[in-house]
């Protein structure tokens, strides 16, 4: 699935927002703010501009700024998120941790824990006492984790990546891989492996799935069209393609499709929109208190 922007609504004057979860489960997605996350029990599977970590609990992942990343946690993983805006540690620009996942040698869940409580408190200045406990935190990671210098042409690919998403939603039934490769300056072999790393799939897939999901809108208001219609105007050459792969997306082939069904559009994005990652499965901790014991409801 590929990221899709996420804007969090955050507190006037506040730099932070802070979600306690247990299970918790997103989708591919990017944001402007840096993200810390950090596990007090079970485990989370992290995808981190395509690649993959673990996250176990007494242990952080720091995720920068537009970096396409999800997690997955385990059944009783516990971990709390901190959304940041890239301010607060503008002064270590241009480095960066060598490595986006360490031991929490700086009590970071318990610092983290605490500046939730005061999120949810909304006391009088609640959100100059967040800002302050975040960049003290932050302090104490860069100062004391191994740091090296960012790679400025990785962004640089990354944002040329967000907006080929945009393109390939404008321009699906025509664009080709050859197009795709040229927007963003690669050569074929190394685009192919390029979008396939940050995407988790191949380009040739995304694209597909775009073109049935304009085969799904059309057939919800133009029930009648001829397949060769449909199948013309959402890019395919063939109706044996076409029907291949309609089927092999959602299960149906075009005739058979119910008309209440829905592609999840989550995991296809655009760069303008915003959207929330966290899957319905997730469970948001929204009162102060002790931590949940694992397997409790």
């Amino acid at each position: 699935m590929l990221a899709k922007f996420e804007r969090r609504a955050f507190t006037e004057g506040c730099k932070v927002w802070l979600g306690k979860y247990r299970s918790l489960h997103n989708i591919p997605h990017w944001h402007y703010e840096h993200e810390l996350v950090s596990c007090l029990e079970g485990s989370a599977a992290v995808l981190l501009d395509g690649q993959q970590y673990r996250l176990e609990a007494g242990m952080c992942i720091l995720c920068p700024a537009e970096s396409p990343h999800s997690i997955a946690s385990s059944l009783d993983g516990g971990v709390i998120v901190a959304q940041f805006d890239q301010s607060l540690c503008a002064g270590v620009a241009p480095f960066w941790l060598e490595s986006p996942l360490f031991e929490d040698r700086y009590g970071s869940y318990s610092c983290m824990d605490g500046m939730y409580r005061e999120q949810e408190s909304r006391l009088a200045f609640c959100s100059e006492k967040i800002n302050a406990s975040m960049s003290l935190l932050l302090i104490e990671i860069f100062r004391n984790e191994p740091l090296v210098r960012r790679a400025a042409q990785n962004q640089k690919s990354i944002a040329r990546y967000k907006d080929l998403l945009t393109v390939i939603d404008q321009s699906f039934d025509h664009l080709s891989f050859r197009d795709a490769a040229a927007f963003m300056n690669m050569s074929d072999a190394y685009f192919s492996r390029f979008f396939k790393k940050v995407s988790g799939m191949t380009f040739s897939q995304y694209l597909n799935i775009v073109r049935v999901g304009r085969a799904i809108d059309i057939l919800a208001v133009s029930p009648d069209i001829t397949m060769a219609s449909l199948m013309t105007e959402c890019g395919f050459n063939t109706l044996r393609n076409f029907n291949r792969v309609f089927k092999s997306v959602t299960g149906y082939s075009p005739s058979t499709l119910p008309r209440e069904y829905s592609l999840d559009y989550r995991s296809l994005s655009t760069y303008e929109d915003a959207f929330d990652p966290t899957m319905d499965s997730s469970i948001l901790l929204t009162n102060p208190g002790p931590d949940p014991e694992p397997g409790s409801d």
